[in-house]
């Protein structure tokens, strides 16, 4: 029992790593070309705002509310996605971290437009 959920909780982080990764090569490109300081504020106003239009827009797309679906209601994914073996808690956590990351990416990306 305790190593499937070890291995499913693997799997979520490495989404939530292979995200943070993506992330930061995106921070650092920015910062590179100027467009945000050393406590990665926005520099540039259309920035602030394309990232807030883009933000807002997201919030109503049919991909946010399907991903909401899944990673509001854990139990309902382990029911509905259920895979067996080692492997298939891996790929479990893996998708299940990548539902959560659906919800919440765009509203990280606002921390760069208003902090």
């Amino acid at each position: 029992m305790y190593v499937p959920t070890f291995i499913f909780t693997l799997g979520y982080l490495v989404a939530w790593t292979g995200f943070s990764l993506l992330v930061s090569g995106a921070q650092w490109r920015l910062h590179t070309a100027g467009l945000l300081d050393p406590m990665m504020n926005s520099r540039s106003r259309l920035l602030s705002g394309i990232v807030l239009v883009l933000a807002g827009v997201y919030q109503w797309t049919p991909y946010k509310e399907a991903c909401l679906r899944q990673c509001r209601t854990p139990m309902g994914f382990l029911i509905s996605e259920w895979r067996e073996g080692r492997i298939g808690a891996l790929m479990m956590g893996v998708r299940h971290g990548l539902f959560c990351i659906g919800c919440c990416w765009a509203l990280m990306l606002v921390l760069f437009a208003v902090a």
